[in-house]
C-alpha cells in the first residue's frame, strides 16, 4: 500500500504548436489523510449544489472557499500543491525543437516531452521536502497512453532505463501508475484546478488581488538546457 497519493493534471498542448505553454498541476496527500479531501469536496458540493467539474473562477465563492481550505491544509502539511510549466518561446530543452537522444524518433518527441516534464515537475514538487521513505501511487488524469507508453513511463520514473540526467531521479518509490478520470476521482478535480492556476501563471494573467488564495501553490517555470553548440530557434 503506497503511503501517499499524487494526483497530476496537465494544461496546454504538447509539441511546438498549439498553446504557447505546457505544464502540470500536482496535489499530494498522504493515504491516511485522503478522507480529508473527500470531505472537503463533498461539503462544497452539498453547500453550493455543484453538479459539474470544478472550474477555475475565483470570482465564485465555491472555488475561493475550496482554496481557503486547501491553504489551511497545506499550512499543516496535510496536502502539498505545486505546478511547473514551460513557455515554448523560452524553453530551450529537448523534445520540443531538438533531441540529442539517439533512440528517439521525432514523431515520438511529444510522448518523451510529457515524460521528461512530468519527471522534472515531480522533482520540483519534492525539492523543498525530500522524498523520505515514502512510496506513492501516481494518478494521472486521462493521459492517452498505450500499453507500451504506460510501461515506458513507469520504467522511466523508476530509473529503469538509461537517461541523460547522469544521476538517479530524486523521486519517491512509485508503487502504481494509475490513469483515471476527474469525473469520478475527486482529487483529480483539485489537480485540474491547480493545473488551471499553472495555466494562468504561464499566460501571465495572475491578478494579485483576486488570486491571493492560491499563494500556497508553488509554481515555477522550467527553461531547460540546450546542448553545447546548439543554436536555439523559435518553434514554428
Amino acid at each position: 500500500m503506497p503511503s501517499h497519493f499524487v494526483f497530476v493534471d496537465e494544461t496546454g498542448d504538447l509539441g511546438p504548436k498549439g498553446t504557447g505553454y505546457y505544464g502540470y498541476g500536482i496535489l499530494e496527500v498522504a493515504a491516511v489523510d485522503y478522507g480529508t479531501i473527500r470531505k472537503l469536496l463533498a461539503e462544497a458540493r452539498m453547500k453550493y449544489r455543484l453538479y459539474r467539474d470544478l472550474e477555475m473562477d475565483l470570482r465564485k465563492q465555491p472555488l475561493t472557499e475550496i482554496f481557503t481550505h486547501l491553504s489551511e491544509l497545506a499550512s499543516r502539511d496535510v496536502v502539498r500543491c505545486s505546478g511547473l510549466y514551460i513557455d515554448k518561446l523560452r524553453y530551450s530543452g529537448r523534445y520540443l525543437t531538438w533531441s540529442n537522444v539517439d533512440f528517439t524518433r521525432k514523431s515520438d518527441w511529444a510522448h518523451h516531452l510529457r515524460n521528461y516534464l512530468l519527471r522534472v515537475a515531480l522533482e520540483h514538487h519534492y525539492q523543498p521536502y525530500g522524498v523520505g521513505g515514502r512510496s506513492i501511487d501516481l494518478i494521472l488524469d486521462r493521459a492517452a497512453l498505450n500499453v507500451e507508453q504506460h510501461r515506458n513511463l513507469e520504467d522511466y520514473l523508476a530509473n529503469r532505463v538509461p537517461t541523460r540526467a547522469g544521476r538517479p531521479f530524486r523521486l519517491p518509490a512509485m508503487e502504481y501508475l494509475t490513469i483515471s478520470d476527474s469525473r469520478y476521482t475527486g482529487a483529480l478535480q483539485i489537480a485540474h484546478i491547480l493545473a488551471d492556476v499553472v495555466k494562468h501563471y504561464a499566460k501571465q494573467t495572475i491578478d494579485p488581488n483576486r488570486w491571493a488564495p492560491v499563494g500556497f501553490v508553488r509554481v515555477s517555470a522550467f527553461l531547460g538546457s540546450p546542448p553545447t553548440g546548439y543554436v536555439w530557434q523559435f518553434p514554428g
